[in-house]
């Protein structure tokens, strides 16, 4: 079957399940709880810049990390200068360095956002100092305490991460096709007698159809709807 038939091709790595899921659970803590947590004022934060003082601190997603070990990276004139001293969230996904130095993500979707949640995780918790928090930002109020909207995209996140989760046992159920390419077409295959079949998740509207193996009477070969999203109460 040719493989321009059956559109693109997706699969998502188990690692950024664990990641949407560990995030979650960060992200559902409140850190103005602990009495060591630190909320910086925009105005404070601005003076970490690497110029004035010997530390450079930035925010993402309203968390204050020091940076200063990395400081090859962020100082003045260097290529992520542009995150020091500020909550540049979203411009962590999108990479307009120029346009996007913003803590508002509210254009972000789940998995975006879960892409965001795992430079947290993945990079800064791991590699550099936590301070502290961001406040009277998109993350958290003057006092420390989630917002509304960082609330939210705590919800979006913990999604995203049931989502992953359906994406990979409906994977294992429907595992991928192989593929292979001559001079003349690309086809696509399946072994053990299954057949190639498009296929996509209920609720998944915004990612693209993968190929899936499907027996070929399985009653639900050619639906995308055999997994859903477990109703929150």
């Amino acid at each position: 079957m040719p493989l321009a038939h059956l559109g693109k091709l997706w699969w998502l790595p188990s690692v950024l399940a664990v990641a949407y899921a560990v995030y979650s659970m960060h992200a559902q803590a409140d850190p103005s709880q602990t009495r060591t947590t630190r909320v910086f004022t925009v105005r404070e934060l601005g003076a970490y810049d690497g110029a004035a003082r010997p530390e450079i601190y930035l925010s993402i997603m309203g968390r204050v990390f020091d940076v200063s070990s990395g400081a090859e990276y962020y100082a003045v004139g260097e290529s992520y200068a542009c995150f020091a001293a500020r909550d540049a969230s979203l411009a962590f996904v999108t990479g307009g360095f120029d346009d996007d130095r913003t803590d508002d993500v509210s254009s972000l979707n789940g998995k975006q956002l879960a892409e965001l949640a795992s430079w947290v995780n993945g990079t800064y918790h791991d590699k550099y100092v936590y301070r502290g928090v961001l406040g009277g930002g998109y993350f958290f109020d003057a006092s420390g305490r989630s917002t509304p909207a960082g609330r939210d995209v705590a919800r979006k996140i913990a999604d995203e991460a049931r989502r992953a989760e359906l994406r990979e046992a409906d994977a294992r159920r429907f595992p991928r096709c192989s593929s292979r390419r001559s001079a003349v077409e690309a086809y696509v295959a399946c072994k053990g007698g299954r057949v190639p079949r498009r296929r996509r998740l209920a609720g998944d509207d915004d990612e693209p159809e993968r190929c899936a193996c499907a027996a070929p009477d399985a009653a639900d070969a050619v639906s995308y709807t055999h997994l859903t999203l477990p109703t929150k109460a």
